[in-house]
């Protein structure tokens, strides 16, 4: 089984204009995730994650930009996001082992657990994020992905203050 295991990556502002709201620099990774899917009919993964205040996860917002996108309701696995706190890059992988995910066509419960801990799937992240989830798999003791695929983007100025330092390039090295 391919799957191909997302690392969330920001909202825009609720007053953007934008009707999905996930950020530029998440849909070049869910661009990236659907062309490896359609490689081999993989299985995206999306991994739990914050709401930064809309009306829901960023993990629902990259599903229907998925649909958008005509990607197979069978394919996409959403991952359950049930903390009021925020949710780290290693609170994604946390979350996704303790709730498992849904499949969006049956809305069945799946647990991904093995994949992860032995590397057994594509992870598709941002530029952003490669260093900090490779160190969280790390500490995890995960076995690191067999397929690796990174995506860059200049981000809007819509994105959520929390996530200002996406707009500044000599911000984003330093994070």
């Amino acid at each position: 089984m391919a799957l191909i295991v997302v690392i969330p990556d920001g909202l825009l502002k609720e007053r953007s204009i934008s009707k999905n709201k996930i950020s530029k620099t998440y849909k070049a990774v869910l661009d990236l995730a659907i062309e490896e899917s359609k490689k081999n009919n993989g299985k995206i993964i999306l991994l739990p994650a914050n709401s930064f205040d809309s009306n829901q996860y960023e993990q629902d917002w990259a599903k229907d930009y998925l649909l958008f996108k005509n990607i197979d309701k069978n394919l996409i696995y959403v991952g359950i996001s049930n903390s009021s706190k925020y949710i780290t890059t290693r609170d994604n992988f946390i979350l996704a082992i303790k709730n498992g995910f849904l499949n969006y066509e049956t809305k069945r419960k799946y647990f991904f657990d093995t994949y992860f801990k032995e590397g057994d799937y594509s992870l598709v992240t941002s530029h952003l994020h490669i260093d900090r989830v490779i160190l969280i798999l790390k500490i995890l003791s995960f076995k690191k992905p067999k397929i690796i695929r990174v995506s860059y983007s200049e981000e809007s100025k819509e994105i959520v203050a929390r996530l200002f330092h996406y707009r500044i390039p000599i911000l984003k090295m330093i994070y």
